[in-house]
């Protein structure tokens, strides 16, 4: 709990109280436009991140010349999405789907090429992954509106906790 609340307690009542200021303001009825216009550009900020950590903590991981061409490939279609759906060329759900089917398929195709046993676990989750982008990629919903409602959800107890602890660091600071 310590690395998601500060450690001064009026910052933590602050930054807690206006997390959830925003998070009312920002549902449906009363200014819906703050979240909606930015969920694009957080999922693309997301994507970028994650794409470009993955590929940099794998590229010393692998010897093998072709599984660093395939984990280079990865990161570069994962960007060209990422910057695609920021332009609000792509919908969310074609590139979030499109990005977890990626990740399974480079996962397994590394796996294969390697001839390397992996854990049961990493390959079941992996597995999981490619076959929920799948899903999302040809089948699912518009996920920017339940996006839209979990990021709401996730300011407000975010705001919540940090609230709660700037009360207590108080309570207990008083004692």
């Amino acid at each position: 709990m310590k690395k998601v609340v500060f450690s001064n307690p009026i910052v933590n009542l602050v930054i807690g109280v206006l997390l959830i200021a925003f998070a009312i303001v920002s549902l449906p009825f009363i200014f819906p436009e703050l979240v909606e216009d930015f969920i694009e550009y957080v999922v693309a900020f997301l994507i970028a991140a994650v794409s470009l950590k993955r590929y940099l903590k794998g590229r010393n991981a692998y010897q093998n010349k072709n599984a660093f061409m395939i984990l280079t490939a990865e990161v570069a279609v994962a960007l060209l999405l990422a910057v695609l759906l920021a332009f609000e060329t792509l919908g969310i759900t074609v590139a979030l789907g499109a990005v977890l089917y990626l990740r399974g398929v480079v996962y397994m195709l590394i796996m294969q090429l390697l001839n390397k046993k992996g854990a049961f676990e990493m390959f079941i989750v992996n597995l999981v992954v490619l076959t929920l982008g799948a899903y999302i990629f040809f089948a699912a919903p518009d996920l920017g509106n339940i996006l839209y409602w979990i990021i709401i959800v996730a300011v407000f107890l975010y705001g919540a906790v940090l609230t709660y602890a700037g009360i207590d660091q108080l309570r207990k600071k008083k004692a």
